[in-house]
């Protein structure tokens, strides 16, 4: 996690932006910088095979164009609470793919993301793109649920001292550096965990 920067996913579809409120605070509390990103697309507005006209380039650069000033207005009352924050929109898709190729680029200390609420099931939802990003984003992936942070967190570091699965006990280290630097900036309760299966030894 070599970066200071938290890379906050702005979804350009929603109103309210949880991801924004909780990087911005964390950022706060860390001494970090944000960097505000939109990934568009629409599939109408999509080159096509061996076609793209002017006007398809021309609408795709006024979304951009569109997204640049929302973002901006997101940043300007982070920059009046002292914040460092920039600001970037591209075209891409699929979504998680376009924000691991971001968060590659400026190696970020974590990406934060939205997950979605669905009111029938009363609970959040983890989409496609959230479970792709579990799988291949480069850096740390805080998703975030639409709901205040608790005055006093718990933070829980899962770690592997069996190093099974090849994992290197650098990784572990680098879990547990992180989250007890982040427990102290937020003023948290740091958990540790190890799960294991003990079938095998039963068997055994």
């Amino acid at each position: 996690m070599p970066g200071n920067r938290i890379l906050t996913v702005i979804d350009p579809t929603a109103e309210e932006q949880p991801a924004l409120a909780r990087s911005a605070d964390l950022a706060a509390a860390l001494g970090s910088s944000l960097e505000l990103f939109i990934c568009d697309y629409d599939q109408y507005l999509a080159p096509r095979a061996l076609f793209d006209s002017p006007a398809l380039e021309k609408a795709r650069e006024s979304v951009i164009e569109w997204d640049v000033e929302r973002l901006e207005k997101l940043r300007a009352p982070l920059v009046e609470r002292g914040l460092s924050v920039e600001v970037d929109a591209r075209w891409g898709h699929p979504l998680d793919r376009a924000i691991a190729e971001k968060a590659h680029e400026v190696q970020p200390l974590f990406v934060a993301k939205d997950t979605h609420f669905h009111a029938a099931l009363k609970r959040t939802i983890l989409s496609n793109t959230d479970w792709n990003l579990i799988r291949s984003c480069p850096a740390p992936l805080l998703l975030v649920k639409p709901r205040a942070l608790s005055p006093r967190p718990t933070i829980l570091a899962a770690v592997d001292p069996l190093h099974e699965h090849d994992k290197p006990a650098e990784l572990d280290k680098a879990i547990l550096a992180f989250a007890k630097e982040l427990s102290t900036a937020v003023g948290g309760d740091l958990h540790v965990l190890h799960v294991y299966d003990t079938a095998p030894a039963i068997a055994a």
